[in-house]
């Protein structure tokens, strides 16, 4: 992570391809990595510059609608000169292992509610070389008990140059009290661009907030609004950073943020719901082929390519 704090338009480009692993020679390989990312991040909120220092592995969710896939009022609501594609950002999302990822479940529910179950999702990632790498959401999983959805992805633009793909490490520990806790996630100029000549330009912003851990619930703070395991954070969060992940202090991911209150001084509480209980629900991941032999949980991922602390 980064303390860096300033102007957050910083330029990436990527052309959506088919999985390009199709296309590689017979004996050239791609790396996976795990790795935690410990923030020097002092108490509150900032803006993130070097997007890079997460190596893809941030995720940015999106929604894209189709003129073909919209209601009929929606279709009539289009002006002569509007695009016919609509481009959502919708949240935020971290990598935990190849092909898989995290993100809330409200999230998912909300944009479906408002999109429709035909919209397509992808999610993108971006690195230090100033290229974006975009997913194709195959299957989405959700937990019954978290505020967690697990998603498989598949890899739909060019693999990045060092072709090294990075995860976030995980954890089942909780952080302990007054423990700082850093939650990162996006932050869009507004929910919906249009594409226009096959291309979409997305203005956003990457966002650190940090605070103390307050107390811990175990069994859900309540039976409505927070009825999974959760931990309360001394600050605020702003929109947009739904689903993004909630790093210890040792950098490893323990949570994903899931909502928080309003505040006269901008210091919440916010919630993080724990993604232990999502650990253990069967997803059938795709990518990269060959990796996963069929279902799976994450808990039995292979601990080389998804590094969870407290795995046992």
């Amino acid at each position: 992570m980064t303390d860096d704090v300033g102007n957050p338009s910083i330029g990436y480009s990527v052309i959506i391809t088919e999985d390009p692993l199709r296309s590689m020679q017979v004996g050239s390989g791609i790396g996976l990595e795990s790795r935690n990312f410990v923030s020097p991040s002092a108490a509150g909120m900032r803006v993130v510059n070097a997007w890079h220092n997460f190596e893809g592995c941030l995720l940015s969710v999106h929604f894209i609608q189709s003129e073909d896939l919209m209601s009929e009022d929606e279709r009539l609501s289009l002006v002569e000169d509007e695009a016919s594609v609509a481009h959502h950002v919708w949240g935020t999302a971290v990598m935990i292992a190849p092909g898989v990822a995290l993100t809330a479940k409200h999230i998912v529910d909300e944009a479906m509610e408002q999109f429709g179950s035909l919209s397509t999702m992808i999610c993108c990632g971006f690195t230090a070389q100033g290229a974006g790498i975009v997913w194709n959401v195959h299957q989405i999983t959700m937990s019954d008990d978290s505020d967690v959805a697990i998603l498989t992805l598949s890899l739909s633009s060019s693999i990045p140059d060092n072709q090294t793909f990075i995860s976030a490490t995980i954890t089942t520990n909780v952080p302990s009290s007054d423990e700082l806790v850093h939650m990162v996630g996006f932050r869009a100029a507004k929910n919906r661009f249009e594409t226009m000549n096959l291309e979409t330009k997305v203005a956003m912003m990457a966002i650190v907030s940090t605070g103390p851990a307050e107390d811990y619930f175990p069994e859900g703070r309540d039976s409505v609004m927070l009825p999974w395991p959760s931990v309360q954070v001394g600050c605020g969060l702003v929109g947009g950073m739904s689903g993004g992940p909630a790093f210890d202090a040792a950098g490893n991911v323990f949570g994903v943020i899931c909502s928080s209150l309003s505040s006269d001084d901008g210091q919440g509480p916010s919630y993080v719901s724990l993604i232990s209980p999502a650990l253990t629900y069967e997803i059938s991941p795709i990518w990269p082929a060959g990796i996963y032999s069929g279902a799976t949980r994450i808990v039995d991922i292979d601990k080389r390519i998804c590094n969870i602390i407290g795995r046992n």
